[in-house]
């Protein structure tokens, strides 16, 4: 049994305003992210982390606006966080089958591109977005087919679109110099008709027909005369 002269004199009572600004400690807000430090306790959230899982939501935003569980990031356990679905149309953080097909949200093609919604988030694809890159070849024939980065338009930067070197035989959208000749594919004459692949592809005529219109005159001659178009027989 400790005595008087055993008893530690540098403990204090609590101090209920340790910030000493009139403000007591049940009251204060020491994250910013709009909850109170009695609120965080009630809510199980970390009063010195505005978000408490680090799901890319704050827990204010969590817990009152979304009326989510602040403390898991993935609410409904469908495969996506929260925060994904929070930020996507179509998409219900608090419901595990937003589109009421029967499948989860992870496992849903909010974006018909046949890639799952968990897929593009696992590459960064856009899940509203059939083709993320806008270069013309879905997500889909990207990520499984042609191999190429699905967030770049121009995966090998040879200033051709992958889109374009795709469906040109005699081009790869993941080679710059398919042919290795030391020129970059949209500087290469793949046809042979005196026309680089790059001016081409600006007017509109084949890179891999020498004569598009199929008018017995090659594309160079009659992009070069006034009177004929290489589109028009």
């Amino acid at each position: 049994h400790a005595g008087p002269s055993e008893i530690d004199h540098s403990c204090h009572a609590a101090d209920s305003d340790e910030s000493n600004n009139s403000v007591s400690d049940d009251r204060e807000d020491l994250d910013g992210d709009g909850r109170t430090n009695v609120e965080e306790q009630a809510n199980g959230t970390v009063p010195l982390a505005a978000d408490t899982v680090g799901a890319g939501l704050n827990d204010s935003l969590e817990t009152s606006v979304t009326a989510l569980d602040a403390t898991q990031r993935d609410t409904d356990l469908d495969g996506l966080s929260d925060k994904v679905e929070y930020r996507t149309d179509g998409l219900d953080p608090s419901d595990p089958n937003s589109d009421d097909t029967g499948s989860r949200d992870g496992t849903s093609d909010l974006d018909g591109d046949n890639v799952p919604n968990y897929e593009e988030v696992r590459r960064g694809t856009n899940i509203s977005v059939a083709d993320t890159d806008g270069d013309g070849l879905r997500d889909d024939t990207e990520l499984y087919y042609a191999y190429t980065n699905a967030n770049a338009k121009d995966t090998d930067g040879d200033l051709l679109s992958d889109r374009i070197e795709y469906h040109t035989p005699g081009l790869d959208p993941r080679e710059r110099d398919t042919d290795g000749d030391g020129t970059i594919d949209a500087f290469d004459d793949l046809d042979g008709d005196g026309l680089d692949n790059n001016h081409e592809v600006h007017i509109g005529t084949s890179l891999a027909d020498t004569d598009t219109d199929s008018d017995g005159l090659s594309d160079k001659f009659e992009r070069h005369s006034d009177w004929l178009d290489p589109l028009d027989n």
